[in-house]
């Protein structure tokens, strides 16, 4: 299931409280579930996560060290706008 758009949102919600919600939007995302519930937003997160990433991306290319990747992609987020060398 896709995430929800700002619009389908701002139909349920009003408009002034989705702007008042954008900087938590931006990094919690519009996945419905986050949305949905918010009390167990993290829980959500971390379940899409390792959907993605231990299920998809360690099949699809045969890692075998899962705790690797995702330090890579902790260090990478952590250096976003940043350059990498």
């Amino acid at each position: 299931m896709f995430s929800f758009s700002f619009s389908e949102i701002v139909q349920h919600h009003s408009s002034f409280s989705e702007k008042r919600l954008l900087p938590h939007r931006l990094i919690d995302g519009y996945y419905s579930d986050v949305v949905n519930h918010p009390c167990d937003e993290n829980r959500y997160l971390k379940s899409l996560t390792n959907s993605y990433l231990c299920k998809n991306i360690l099949l699809l290319k045969k890692i075998k060290k899962s705790h690797k990747l995702i330090k890579l992609l902790q260090a990478l987020a952590n250096q976003i706008g940043s350059k990498i060398s």
